[in-house]
């Protein structure tokens, strides 16, 4: 995992250097504090859970894959290229029927 997040990284460090953009604070912004939310609450409901709900990073990393043995995925693969090639022959012979009971 840690080679993707390399490779987007790099992706968007290279892209970000062919960017003219130059990002500018409108005069209008204003800087609002994390309480100033509650104003826009009229529900009580709707201030407790804006008092409950934070956003936090997380220890853990994104995701996490299995490690899978490569006779595993060769298997997957066979059984793909097999399937496939059985549909090829369908297709050339149209008067098979199929039954789909």
């Amino acid at each position: 995992m840690d080679y993707v997040y390399d490779y987007m990284f790099h992706l968007l460090s290279e892209y970000s250097k062919v960017l003219d953009f130059k990002p500018v604070v409108p005069s209008s912004v204003q800087l609002l504090c994390e309480k100033s939310f509650f104003c826009f609450a009229d529900d009580p409901k709707t201030k407790d859970f804006l008092r409950r709900s934070k956003s936090t990073v997380s220890n853990m990393p994104p995701c996490i894959f299995p490690h899978y043995d490569y006779r595993y995925i060769q298997n997957i693969e066979h059984q793909r290229e097999q399937n496939i090639k059985k549909i090829w022959g369908w297709e050339e012979k149209p008067s098979v029927q199929i039954n789909a009971h």
